[in-house]
């Protein structure tokens, strides 16, 4: 193995190792902070989506079309609403699963479809990254 293909293949494995380490770290991070709210807000009921706007979003030059949406939701007889941002647009009326503190109800989340699924994406593409980084560290030349 000649010095030049030597060095390419090592910063390829570093470059994998390091997109892997910080896809693990936003995974980490993410986690911890969603069990906190998991904790605080351990009770759950639906809410309804009672306004819907459209938003223009630029993330990296690119404009994308995202959907402020209002959730209105009742515990114990008293109404609360909600505010969060969507990648998709619910109509008006649909059901949305809420996440509050039953202590303090204006503490609330919604978790849309979509980021239900969003960590198990994740960890396989961090599987893939890591197969890839292991295949390339064990990569011989002929």
């Amino acid at each position: 193995m000649d010095k030049e293909n030597g060095s390419y293949k090592m910063l390829t494995v570093i470059a994998f190792m390091f997109i892997g380490v910080i896809m693990i770290m936003l995974i980490l991070g993410s986690g911890i902070r969603n069990r906190r709210a998991d904790s605080r807000c351990s009770a759950t009921c639906m809410g309804y989506v009672t306004k819907v706007t459209e938003i223009s979003v630029s993330l990296g030059g690119i404009e994308r079309t995202a959907y402020h949406t209002n959730v209105g939701f009742d515990v114990d007889g008293t109404q609360y609403e909600l505010s969060v941002n969507a990648s998709r647009e619910y109509r008006i009326g649909a059901e949305l699963e809420v996440h509050y503190d039953p202590s303090d109800p204006d503490i609330n989340y919604v978790v849309s479809a979509p980021m239900r699924h969003f960590y198990g994406y994740v960890i396989v593409l961090v599987m893939i990254f890591a197969m890839f980084g292991i295949l390339l560290f064990r990569w011989k030349d002929d």
